[in-house]
Formats: structure tokens, C-alpha cells, sequence
């Protein structure tokens, strides 16, 4: 194996610090000639690791150089290549080495460096493709019922910038409908990558009309985070649920500056409100009520908020008076959706009140044996999801299970199971939004001309930290690859195995994809 220095005399002149800048950029920065001493000692503990290819080792001490001496290109530089001689590194690899270009742009070594950048997408590139076709593998021993692994595959593939094999997966279905459903998972794939127009002819050759439905939900999502607002409403024009995304449609609106497009789209809902034209339960005056209380969530985030709280009132107050059939259930759907909007404006002690009134509702519905307002589900089941929706507490969601399911230990288990999963998906959620919250902000920085070097370097490392520090970036992608490559036979837990499986593929696209994009600024 190539000596770690001599890979770095090969792409640089080295000193005794194994590299250095050209001339001209020492003669206007003389900073970078010097390390303090915390980090030159650093630096050199990691250069003896790196002799010994104690790669994690060296990291470790690059990074400390790194925290020590934040306006050098040195530890940055170290650390792309310490991070190259692990497999499955590669995407880290490629962020430092952008952490350093950020720094070092001219440097000498600057096109080796790219190259070095451009090796290493190739290989990441192949490790996902790697995943994918063990995937392929796997779907292909799923019994014929679980009809969604292939559809997954075709839009793995489909972000993954592979567009022929995903068309390719999309026309071996064995009937329409699941040709169908890998047509929506390409336009959720295109979609995320910001391909409109090419999400919106995948989404054109769907014939099933809620397929299509939710083609058009993920169309809509890219184009209002886009700000393309008058797209955005074609496409609403082909979605079965209108109502929900004209709101989401007013506050993107009113985020951007639109404020009399955002209050006049709001009032236009409230009228359409008034005229039934949203409720399909004509005959069902709770209904508008809860449409009436998510318009009250609009008014509320876009400054109307003595309007807002009017209409909350009024919403709270038909609760009350709710009589009839199916009385408590249906007080029960209005009290859940108004604790759903005083949550979304913040005031999460107000709905977790609600909640309490709508499990009180609830609860006189089973003991007057009303018929549920959901039969398919039943309304214990919604209400306490909606309570783990907003409380995000664990202990109280388990508390309020034994206080719904009581009457049913089998269902009470069964739920108790599903509250783990529930914990581990939020959990993941979390990780997600922490990762997305860093990829906007790190591209908010490299986009700005004003950002100094410095800054954009940083905003590579605050990427790296949030995004590339799960496992699967660091330790064990070669693991998770053997793994998945001894997949047991098809059972009766094989689908569940094949959504586990496809994680890593999903996450290491992802990240992927990112990377391109923070290139792009």
C-alpha cells in the first residue's frame, strides 16, 4: 500500500507539514505557514498514525488539529486523505477535500485534489449501486403479494441518476397497477432532486387516479419549496385533498413575502369553506368545524390572530354542543383537530388539554357503545396516535394506552409494539431534520458571495458532523453490505426485512445527492 506520506507528497510539496500551499497564497496568508503548537502537535500525532495506517487514530488527531487551528486548509487537507483509506468513507472524504478547496482553492495541489474528489464519487456511486442490487435480490424472493419492493427499487434508481434501469423495473411489472406505483416512486425520487418537469411526465403516464393523487402531492411539495407558487396550484388542480395543501400553499406564500396573495388564497378557502365545497360528508356539520379549525392554524401563522382565536372559539364551542348519533365520537374528531392547530401555533399546553377532553369523549363513547366514527381503524387508535403526534412523550403515549385499550389486552400489546416503532422512527426523524436543517444552512452559506472562505469551509464541516456521522459513514457500510448480500428466505417478516435493507440505500443516495447540491453553490 502507498505510504500516507508519500500519497501526499505525490499531490503536494511537503515540509514538515506534509504539504504547502503555493507561494503566492503563503506570501498573503503567512498564517498558514505556522500552526499553533496544540495543533502542530496534533498534526504530527496524526502523521505517526497514519505511518501505521491507525486511520481512525489519525482522524481523531487531524480533527483536534482541525478545532485548534479552524483557519488552516492543513487539517482539513489531512483529514480528506486519512478519511479515503477507510471504505465506506468516501462521502466524508469528498467533504473535507471541499472544506479544504474552500480554504485553498488555488493550491497547488488543487486539480489532484478534484480528482481525488471525482475517485471517490465513483466509488460511492458503486457502493450504492452494490446496494441496489442486492435489493433486486432480495425482492426477487418476496412472495408475489408484496407487491412494493420493485416500485421501491425503480426509485432508488431513479435518484440515484439511473433513469433507463428504473424504466427498466417500471415496464417488467406484471400488470398495470404496479407499473403504476413504480411510476410514483420515480416522481417522488425526481421530485426530491428538484426534477419537476421530469416528475411531472412520470406522473402524466399514471392512470390510477390516487396513485396519480399522490404523484401530484410530491410535485407539489418540490414546487412550493421551490417558490414556484402558480405551479404549485395546477398542480392542487389534480389532488383529492385540496384543502390541506391550499393552506400549506397560503403559509409558503406569507413565508415568502406574498402577503395579500397568502390572505386572499386564505379567504378564498373560507369561503369555499361556507359553500360545502371541501366536505364530503355533507350532513356532518363537525366537519367543517375541523376544516374551520386548521383555517383558524392559517389565520393564526400569518398574523390574523384575533381572527384566529375567534374562529377557535366558535370551533370549541359546536364541540360542546355536539348531540345525536354518534355524539362523543364525533365531539371526540373535533376537540382532536382543534388540539392539532393549537399545537401548530405553539401553544402545545392548550392542546394537550383538548386531547384530555377528546380522550374523556372517547372514552363516554365506548361506555354508551356508540358504532366508531372510524370503523376501519377505530377512534381509540387515531386519538392516540394524534396524542403521540403532539405530546412526543413516550411515558405519557404508554400511560394513555392503558387508559384506551384497558379493555383489551391483546390490542393494548399490539400497541405497546407499535409504540417502540413509533420511538425508533421518531428518532430517525429527528436525525433527518437535524440533517436537513444542516444541509439548508451549509448551502445558505456557500451560496452567499459573501461568505468568507472560513465560512464556507465551516459549512462543509457543520454538514459532515450532522449528516456523515452515522454508521453507515463511518464503520459499517462494508458490514451492511455482506449483511444484506445472506438475506434469508422469504417468510412472513421478509417485507419488513426488505424495508430495513433498504435504508442504507435510501440514506447513502441521499447523502449523495446532498453533496452534489452543496457543490453546486
Amino acid at each position: 500500500m502507498q505510504s500516507f506520506r508519500n500519497r501526499l507528497g505525490r499531490l503536494t510539496c511537503v515540509a514538515c507539514l506534509c504539504f504547502a500551499l503555493p507561494v503566492v497564497v503563503l506570501a498573503q496568508t503567512s498564517k498558514f505557514t505556522q500552526l499553533p503548537p496544540a495543533a502542530q502537535q496534533s498534526i504530527d500525532k496524526g502523521l505517526s498514525a497514519a505511518q501505521q495506517q491507525q486511520w481512525l487514530a489519525a482522524i481523531g488527531y487531524f480533527e483536534a488539529a482541525r478545532t485548534a487551528a479552524l483557519a488552516s486548509p492543513i487539517p482539513l487537507y489531512n483529514l480528506g486523505l486519512a478519511e479515503s483509506k477507510i471504505p465506506g468513507r468516501e462521502l466524508r472524504a469528498i467533504s473535507w477535500f471541499e472544506a479544504y478547496l474552500a480554504l485553498g482553492p488555488n493550491a497547488d495541489n488543487a486539480p489532484a485534489v478534484r480528482q481525488e474528489i471525482s475517485d471517490h464519487k465513483i466509488l460511492a456511486k458503486g457502493n450504492a449501486s452494490k446496494l441496489i442490487e442486492i435489493l433486486k435480490q432480495l425482492a426477487a424472493k418476496l412472495p408475489p403479494s408484496n407487491s412494493s419492493a420493485f416500485p421501491s427499487i425503480a426509485g432508488l434508481l431513479a435518484k440515484n441518476g439511473d433513469a433507463e434501469a428504473a424504466e427498466q423495473i417500471v415496464q417488467n411489472q406484471s400488470d398495470k397497477q404496479r407499473q403504476d406505483y413504480a411510476r410514483e416512486e420515480i416522481v417522488k425520487s425526481l421530485a426530491k432532486l428538484k426534477r419537476i418537469p421530469d416528475a411531472i411526465m412520470q406522473a402524466e403516464k399514471i392512470t390510477l387516479s390516487g396513485t396519480k393523487d399522490s404523484a401530484y402531492r410530491s410535485i407539489f411539495s418540490a414546487q412550493v419549496a421551490a417558490s414556484l407558487f402558480s405551479d404549485a396550484k395546477k398542480s392542487i388542480d389534480q389532488s383529492s385533498n385540496q384543502f390541506d395543501e391550499l393552506l400549506e400553499l397560503v403559509e409558503a406564500e406569507f413565508k415568502s413575502g406574498k402577503y395579500d396573495e397568502a390572505t386572499a388564497l386564505l379567504d378564498d378557502v373560507r369561503a369555499s369553506i361556507d359553500k360545502n365545497k371541501f366536505d364530503s360528508w355533507k350532513n356532518k356539520h363537525e366537519v367543517k368545524a375541523q376544516e374551520l379549525a386548521a383555517v383558524a392554524a392559517a389565520e393564526y401563522k400569518i398574523g390574523r390572530r384575533e381572527e384566529a382565536d375567534a374562529l377557535l372559539q366558535q370551533v370549541q364551542k359546536y364541540a360542546s354542543s355536539i348531540t345525536g348519533e354518534q355524539k362523543y365520537g364525533r365531539r371526540m374528531y373535533v376537540l382532536m383537530n382543534l388540539a392539532v392547530s393549537e399545537n401548530e401555533i405553539g401553544r402545545k399546553s392548550k392542546a394537550l388539554g383538548l386531547l384530555k377532553e377528546a380522550e374523556a369523549a372517547c372514552l363516554a363513547a365506548r361506555n354508551a357503545h356508540e358504532e366508531p366514527v372510524n370503523s376501519v381503524v377505530g377512534d381509540d387508535w387515531v386519538l392516540w396516535h394524534q396524542f403521540l403526534y403532539i405530546s412526543k412523550d413516550y411515558d405519557g403515549a404508554k400511560a394513555s394506552l392503558q387508559r384506551l385499550f384497558s379493555y383489551n389486552p391483546e390490542i393494548q400489546h399490539y400497541r405497546e409494539v407499535e409504540l417502540i416503532a413509533w420511538r425508533a422512527s421518531s428518532i430517525e426523524a429527528s436525525a433527518n431534520a437535524t440533517c436537513n436543517a444542516a444541509k439548508v444552512s451549509s448551502i445558505k452559506t456557500l451560496a452567499n458571495a459573501a461568505s468568507s472562505p472560513g465560512q464556507r469551509a465551516q459549512a462543509w464541516s457543520d454538514y459532515i458532523k450532522a449528516c456523515l456521522s452515522a454508521p453507515l459513514f463511518t464503520t459499517e457500510l462494508k458490514a451492511t453490505i455482506a449483511g444484506l448480500a445472506n438475506f434469508p428466505p422469504a417468510d412472513n417478516s421478509s417485507y419488513e426485512i426488505f424495508n430495513h435493507a433498504k435504508q442504507p440505500a435510501e440514506d447513502l443516495i441521499d447523502r449523495i445527492n446532498d453533496i452534489h447540491e452543496l457543490e453546486q453553490n
